[in-house]
């Protein structure tokens, strides 16, 4: 069964949004086991309340909403959803993963296949992607020419491209490297690290400090150029990704069952714990906002505030299945929430008007022709070139 959950015009606009919160929250912890007492992050803000979850809203102005609130949780895709991409809902290019290999999409839904390569990652401003296939590492650009190439004994991993481009830092197997970004001066760097993304601090003065996980569960943060370990911390869990805010003043590992929080220098600051288990994490752009995926039979998609770890956290959407990914468009009004159980991206307005926009048969999009085409996975929604 599915609803339509879009387009919903909601009367005395402020008073429901203080309704929807109360029943919102009461029909989140109904079904979500009560965490820890340090365990709980921050509200966004009312308006993102209403904004994110549109339907919900409705639940506090109509007289039959318990029944409205039973649909949302069983539903498995958004009804009226539309039937190709033909734009974004905000500026930006998205990079996107699938079995063909890496695709980029422009705002206006066109789309381009990159190549026959595995995984992708943005360099900054969307000038070039670095791609993987094999034992092999390359820069192409958006139209899809090679740039630059190299190749190790091992398989390549997890590229990810410094703020200001000049660093790119990689798996080899289980062998963290770095390259500069005209393929030039590769070289080891750690000999052995966990099969965790490296995170760049975003920064403006070219210093290149960067974060991974170590083969042994530790965190460390460290420059590139100089081999200088500036931080090193045992992570409680074993971590699935790291992420910086924009403005490099907070670090977030996260685990199945825990986020940990650390300043720019790499100091703890706090973790929060959950019993849930967490399957994909974002962090808006510009913001002390982190979003995760809660993985189930339902999952659901949270907000903490990496400010205030010890607040209630803020459910933004849920449905029946899986959530595979997330992707804050670039002006950190909109996110993206991949749902291959429905084979759709749903996109949720954060603020402003409300909305939430879905699209249907992703799958076929990305892999045209093919009978059973792989759910793609989201690789970053990218700011435009300057």
């Amino acid at each position: 069964m599915k609803i339509d959950l879009d387009r919903i015009v909601v009367p005395d606009e402020e008073a429901a949004e203080l309704r929807a919160w109360q029943v919102v929250s009461r029909a989140y912890l109904e079904h979500e086991p009560r965490r820890p007492a340090r365990s709980h992050g921050r509200p966004l803000t009312l308006a993102l309340a209403a904004g994110a979850l549109a339907a919900l809203i409705a639940v506090a102005v109509s007289p039959a909403g318990s029944n409205i609130v039973h649909s949302v949780r069983e539903a498995v895709g958004i009804n009226k959803a539309a039937p190709a991409l033909t734009q974004l809902p905000a500026a930006g290019q998205l990079l996107v993963s699938s079995g063909e290999g890496p695709w980029i999409v422009q705002p206006d839904g066109s789309k381009r296949l990159l190549g026959n390569y595995q995984q992708a990652a943005w360099s900054p401003h969307g000038l070039f992607v670095a791609v993987t296939r094999g034992p092999e590492l390359l820069a192409v650009d958006p139209h899809g020419a090679v740039r630059w190439s190299l190749a190790r004994p091992g398989v390549i991993s997890l590229p990810r491209w410094a703020p200001d481009g000049y660093r790119i830092a990689y798996l080899d197997d289980s062998t963290l490297r770095v390259v500069a970004g005209d393929g030039t001066g590769d070289r080891r760097f750690a000999p052995s690290a966990a099969p965790v993304a490296p995170a760049w601090q975003p920064n403006t003065n070219h210093q290149h400090v960067f974060a991974f996980v170590t083969a042994n569960g530790q965190l460390e943060l460290a420059n590139a150029d100089t081999n200088e370990v500036l931080a090193r911390h045992p992570l409680a869990a074993p971590a699935f990704t790291l992420l910086w805010t924009t403005d490099a003043q907070r670090l977030v590992a996260v685990s199945a069952h825990r986020i940990s929080v650390f300043d720019g220098t790499g100091r703890p600051l706090g973790s929060i714990g959950f019993v849930r288990t967490a399957a994909s994490a974002a962090i808006a752009p510009r913001r002390h906002r982190l979003a995760l995926v809660f993985a189930g039979a339902r999952s659901e998609v949270v907000a903490f505030d990496l400010d205030r770890l010890h607040a209630p956290t803020l459910a933004v959407f849920a449905g029946s299945g899986v959530f595979t990914g997330l992707a804050w468009s670039p002006d950190a009004r909109w996110l993206l929430v991949a749902w291959p159980t429905a084979d759709q991206w749903v996109f949720i307005r954060t603020g402003g008007a409300q909305r939430i926009a879905a699209v249907s048969t992703i799958s076929s999009q990305f892999e045209p022709g093919r009978a059973h085409a792989e759910f793609p996975a989201l690789a970053g929604w990218c700011c435009t070139s300057p």
